[in-house]
């Protein structure tokens, strides 16, 4: 992946962590963009009931349909703040993720988010309502 870099954004070489317990993984791939996340997943299998923390707070410029749609994520957790000035997460991601069924976890709305795994499903718990 290295020799793939463009030695600018420094955000693409985020690290990119998968966890799989049982039945279950959660991929957290840190502020990566559309470029980067076809690079590392395309040749990956796809997990099984997957927790997917967004890429970069749910910038249009990561979460592309191509992850979407590849991992086929069962919920989706945004880690961004209350009325931030970035606008984040994107209206288009939020798009995609209801065109998609999945289930949306926001720290803006629901404060801490505390996921956890028996092996065969998520159990999601938000600290705020």
């Amino acid at each position: 992946m290295r020799q793939n870099w463009d030695k600018k954004n420094l955000n693409n070489i985020s690290l990119v962590v998968q966890i799989e317990f049982g039945e279950t993984s959660v991929i957290i791939p840190g502020d990566i963009d559309s470029s980067v996340e076809r690079l590392v997943f395309k040749n990956r299998p796809v997990p099984k009931n997957m927790l997917l923390i967004s890429a970069h707070h749910g910038s249009a410029g990561s979460n592309s349909k191509f992850l979407l749609d590849w991992l086929q994520p069962n919920h989706l957790v945004f880690s961004c703040g209350n009325d931030n000035w970035f606008g984040l997460p994107a209206e288009k991601v939020l798009a995609e993720c209801r065109r998609r069924n999945i289930s949306i976890h926001r720290t803006d709305m629901h404060g801490a988010i505390m996921a956890v795994s028996n092996g065969l499903a998520w159990k999601i718990k938000h600290y705020l309502k």
